[in-house]
């Protein structure tokens, strides 16, 4: 059997490692593993980018060489993560801490938005949230209305709208979610965007999806979208480097989680959220 040694893990990883489970999805760098209490856990290869939910290992090559296989069982057990042919050991690793403390003494101001946006306007992406010929541009933006008039309603048309293991809308609403709750701002938005998804997140998005942006809105945020967050709200450091680190995740990902970062502002400063309904219904 192949021995594999995880070298650091989050926290919000290690809250999950105490039930078997599946894997569910394998990738170049990654692979996913569904749990029995139906959460997510993710194996990287060696790296220093890596999720909220995010066990990173000494492992340096492809996990498509690897011999794993999508539903194979999976045993989590005294340190352990044993698959059929290959054993990560965890129970070395470091553990960092994902939760991020709302920002103190912050300093918003509109011409580090403005900047970050001029920046993201020049970035060349095929996201549907901004071609107007897309049909999802259209349900996207009817679901942004929706926001300010009911947030239940909003959530219905907007969590799992787009494609892939983390549509668009739910990446967007990632970094509506990360802004606020860095500021401490309308935290009732993000309690009952999380209960939804609680109760309706697996139905409505993939699990991958619904697992990533529930840690969003409980403050759980990863370490590239913190440090713009903190450089946004500060003043400080290089904004059009760090959106350009966010824009390198995924296909599109990132760059939505900036556009929601965008429209967070814009929420916060015009004050559209704050007589919406919140009630679940």
């Amino acid at each position: 059997m192949m021995k594999i040694n995880i070298i650091c893990g989050t926290t919000k990883a290690k809250e999950f490692l105490h039930c078997n489970g599946t894997v569910v999805g394998i990738f170049d760098k990654c692979f996913n593993i569904l749990t029995q209490s139906k959460q997510m856990l993710t194996i990287f290869n060696k790296t220093d980018r890596f999720s909220t939910r995010g066990l990173v290992s000494e492992y340096e090559g492809s996990f498509y060489d690897l011999p794993i296989s999508v539903n194979e069982s999976v045993i989590i057990d005294s340190g352990k993560i044993k698959l059929a042919n290959i054993m990560f050991n965890y129970s070395d690793m470091q553990v960092y801490e994902t939760y991020r403390q709302p920002l103190k003494n912050i300093e918003i101001e509109e011409t580090v938005f403005e900047e970050m946006l001029e920046f993201l306007n020049k970035y060349k992406t095929n996201s549907p949230l901004i071609c107007e010929e897309n049909l999802i541009y259209k349900k996207f933006n009817q679901g942004i209305e929706m926001l300010k008039i009911n947030k239940t309603k909003g959530f219905q048309m907007l969590v799992g709208l787009g494609i892939g293991l983390t549509p668009s809308a739910d990446d967007f609403l990632s970094g509506i979610t990360a802004f606020f709750h860095i500021i401490n701002y309308l935290p009732e938005f993000n309690l009952s965007l999380a209960k939804y998804l609680e109760q309706n997140g697996m139905e409505r998005t993939s699990f991958v999806s619904c697992n990533l942006l529930k840690d969003v809105c409980q403050g759980h945020i990863n370490e590239d979208l913190y440090n713009l967050l903190h450089s946004l709200v500060n003043k400080k450091g290089n904004i059009e480097f760090l959106t350009k680190q966010m824009i390198d995740y995924g296909s599109t990902s990132g760059y939505e989680t900036c556009l929601g970062i965008i429209a967070g502002y814009k929420f916060y400063k015009n004050g559209d959220l704050d007589n919406g309904s919140y009630k679940l219904c």
